[in-house]
């Protein structure tokens, strides 16, 4: 009798310990699964469309092209839709990317575009994978909506940028009286400002996220520290990869940060 409770008593512990073991098995594989981003492609930054629906972005946008900038920290997504800006929250669960709730601004645009079209791609439910760095929305079907390169959202480049961080430099010490600052002119791929003592401009060009600058010319004005101004037309000249966003503007070399400008507010 003594044995057989024993026995009997050794199995269920046998099958406690089975059952805890699976359970904690099953609870990792459940908190793996249903963690965000878990085995999910990386949608972060700015991307510009290349297609929609099956047509080349330059086919069906005579205007501006459209732009997807991705903020997974606070869960924005912004741009520009080919004729107005858009913002709002989006969801990216298990590699499903949905934005259905965007405010846009409501200018009247004469170019040729399908920026409705864009938005309710955008809207839509579309499961995301990105291939030789394109990133594709796919829909229910499997068939491919939109496609979406990395590059360089122009529109955020608008207005007048003041000069933050210089490489191997303090701003506030080389341009003690006068900080360096920087505007675009998009339509003409130019950009200028002041270098610290002399106006100065030079033209522009931006493929994917480099962008390549020069010559820079400049007024010549003599001033008594030319030692920031010198530094800085220098650093610019070149290629560099280009991120903008909303408030900064950054300048990098061979993933050194060489330059950063922030939003001048007057």
């Amino acid at each position: 009798m003594r044995k057989l409770v024993k026995l009997s008593f050794a199995l269920v512990m046998i099958l406690s310990l089975g059952i805890m073991a699976q359970s904690c098995k099953t609870s990792k594989q459940s908190s793996k699964n249903d963690y965000p981003g878990e085995n999910t492609p990386n949608i972060t930054g700015t991307w510009v469309l290349k297609s929609l629906n099956g047509q080349p972005t330059a086919s069906i946008f005579k205007g501006k092209t459209p732009t997807m900038n991705i903020d997974v920290v606070e869960k924005r997504i912004f741009g520009n839709g080919g004729c107005n800006g858009y913002t709002g929250s989006f969801t990216y669960e298990k590699g499903i990317l949905s934005a259905p709730n965007l405010a846009s601004t409501m200018m009247m645009c004469t170019d040729e575009n399908q920026e409705h079209q864009f938005h309710q791609v955008l809207g839509q439910p579309n499961k995301v994978s990105i291939r030789d760095g394109v990133l594709l929305q796919l829909s229910n079907n499997g068939k491919v909506v939109a496609e979406f390169e990395k590059g360089i959202d122009t529109s955020l480049l608008i207005g007048e940028w003041k000069l933050e961080t210089i490489a191997d430099g303090n701003v506030a010490t080389l341009f003690a009286d006068n900080i360096p600052t920087i505007s675009f002119d998009l339509a003409e791929s130019r950009f200028g400002g002041n270098a610290g003592c002399n106006r100065y401009n030079a033209t522009y060009k931006i493929e994917g996220t480099t962008i390549t600058v020069g010559p820079v010319m400049s007024t010549r004005m003599a001033c008594p520290n030319m030692e920031g101004e010198g530094k800085f037309t220098q650093i610019i000249t070149g290629t560099s990869t280009l991120e903008a966003g909303l408030n900064k503007i950054t300048f990098s070399k061979d993933g050194k940060v060489i330059l950063t400008f922030v939003k001048d507010v007057k």
